[in-house]
């Protein structure tokens, strides 16, 4: 279950979290990006050199993510809220979800952007190992998939 968290702290999670954490604080207080990285530390076995470029790295993109992460969150609320009035048009419904794909579009490039530079900081067996944790998670999360849409096949 660990290696699951780990797998999905590293894709989905990973702006969730750098959005999470404040710009205000000081550089030294990052308390998720330290538990992030402590998480990774003890299943890639990571070096304290490692540890601290993941750190500066989480530090560098958290003030792009964090804004996209807000954006985005704000036009799922607005999709979300318009979808439920009872005066709902397809050419209104289809705007606001161009502008929920927009900012899931910048989000997920930021994003990418994020993994690459994490990624150029591990080892091969740490690479590996990493790839591993994430085909776990994958299976994980098809199986936990495929048991939803039984269940919806049912209701």
């Amino acid at each position: 279950m660990k290696k699951l968290l780990l797998a999905s702290l590293l894709t989905a999670a990973t702006p969730l979290l750098l959005a999470e954490t404040s710009p205000a604080t000081s550089s030294d207080s990052f308390p998720v990006i330290e538990m992030f990285t402590s998480h990774l530390a003890s299943k890639l076995d990571l070096t304290e050199a490692q540890r601290a470029q993941l750190k500066d790295i989480l530090r560098q993109h958290q003030p792009r993510i964090a804004p996209l992460v807000d954006s985005l969150r704000t036009e799922q609320k607005a999709w979300f809220d318009y979808s439920r009035s009872a005066t709902a048009s397809t050419d209104e419904a289809s705007d606001r979800i161009d502008r929920v794909l927009a900012a899931q579009k910048k989000l997920m490039l930021e994003t990418a952007d994020l993994r690459t530079d994490l990624r150029h900081v591990l080892n091969d067996s740490q690479l590996a190992k990493l790839d591993s944790l994430r085909s776990e998670a994958d299976g994980h999360f098809s199986k936990l998939r495929k048991r939803i849409q039984a269940w919806l096949a049912q209701v």
